[in-house]
């Protein structure tokens, strides 16, 4: 599973199988270097049309 913005992160941390999103962050942090939220910045800005999602 990708991290892309669509869902709520605390939606990602219960369907990767964490009990919480607080566990998700710092495991993905970890892992990643940089905060989901962080990680994220850039592509919630961007798409295709040059909207919003």
């Amino acid at each position: 599973m990708t991290v892309d913005g669509r869902l709520p992160l605390a939606e990602v941390a219960l369907r990767t199988g964490y009990s919480d999103q607080a566990h998700f962050n710092r495991e993905f942090r970890r892992s990643a270097g940089t905060a989901p939220r962080e990680h994220l910045r850039p592509r919630r800005s961007e798409s295709s049309d040059g909207t919003l999602p």
